[in-house]
């Protein structure tokens, strides 16, 4: 399970209006903002093969305990999950400031911070040979997690953007998004009785479990990510009259997210079972489109208003996910723009 940890800041371009009065303006904005990372299909039973991984450890465990070679290997693993899209109040602002004296070319700095608290629920099935002495024992194992993320979230965002006419300007930037992100839960533990059965006729009193082993316990996950991006692109945008005015960004990116290392500790009191383990998640690098649509109206010369809608699709071109499996960031924005 990719607890991941993923999503987007708001457009940076602070005023695509008509040409600047000001040399620099503030703007305070308030985004909310949707991401769907927890919701992809795709690249699942690659993030969350806690079991796959620990084959070696536990070969080695039951080895030293039996005294004799004994061999794990887990295969045929099927996940899913049906969790909650995040939904993040983000609050923060951006300060534009003109680089030239007609301010045809403005330079802007935007920072978001918020935090998304969804549900998530997953089940992940898997078969297990255990070989000992000659004999394999295979086993269905089944495994269930609910419980709730909270997931903390950073956006900075740079932009310059240079008017070519009262109509059209071009824009370019990059950008950075962290996400630390923690969840837990209760776990649940299902199994066939074949191994347990194998090593009671081998090393115990030969007695037969013809029933389900059921275990249950608690699991705590943690991982942080950071993802980068660089964009370019476009905008138009049209006057209605001098107080109002609507305007269009399109802008093509390429967004690259290393490799994510995450925590995973598991507790089965009953079953004397405290384990941790340090998941490594596979980065992803996307491109896609990022789309803005807005609307500004000045009160005054110096004070407006801004409402926007972003929305921006991460196609993966590398890393565990399928090309139609994208991770999709949208949400409404709005903000006052202080211009001196």
């Amino acid at each position: 399970m990719k607890f991941a940890l993923r999503a987007s800041a708001l457009t940076v371009a602070a005023c695509l209006a008509a040409p600047a009065q000001a040399d620099f303006s503030i703007s305070p904005r308030f985004f909310l903002y949707f991401d769907n990372s927890n919701q992809r299909s795709s690249g699942f039973a690659e993030a969350t093969n806690v079991a796959g991984q620990a084959d070696a450890d536990l070969s080695d465990q039951l080895s030293d305990f039996y005294g004799t070679p004994i061999d794990v290997e887990t295969h045929g693993i099927t996940s899913a999950g049906i969790n909650n899209q995040d939904v993040y109040p983000l609050f923060g602002g951006a300060f534009t400031a003109g680089l030239d004296p007609e301010n045809r070319t403005q330079l802007t700095f935007s920072a978001l911070y918020g935090v998304a608290n969804s549900d998530i629920r997953a089940v992940q099935t898997f078969e297990q040979d255990i070989s000992v002495l000659g004999l394999t024992a295979h086993d269905l194992i089944t495994q269930h997690m609910e419980g709730r993320n909270k997931t903390k979230r950073l956006d900075l965002e740079l932009t310059a953007q240079h008017r070519l006419n009262e109509r059209f300007a071009l824009i370019g930037g990059i950008r950075y998004e962290h996400l630390d992100g923690k969840a837990s839960g209760d776990y649940r533990w299902i199994s066939s009785s074949n191994a347990l059965n194998v090593f009671s006729v081998l090393f115990g009193d030969s007695s037969l479990l013809i029933d389900l082993q059921d275990a249950e316990g608690t699991f705590t996950t943690k991982a942080k990510s950071n993802i980068f991006s660089a964009r370019a692109g476009a905008a138009a945008f049209v006057n209605i009259d001098q107080r109002n005015l609507v305007y269009l960004n399109g802008l093509a990116h390429v967004t690259y997210e290393p490799d994510i290392k995450s925590k995973f500790h598991l507790l089965i009191p009953d079953e004397g079972i405290d384990q941790n383990e340090t998941i490594k998640n596979e980065g992803e690098t996307a491109i896609g489109p990022d789309i803005t649509v807005g609307y500004t109206h000045k009160f005054t010369d110096t004070i407006g208003i801004d409402v926007r809608y972003r929305a921006i699709v991460y196609f993966p071109i590398s890393g565990p996910r399928s090309f139609d499996d994208p991770r999709v960031n949208h949400g409404i924005n709005a903000g006052l723009t202080f211009n001196f």
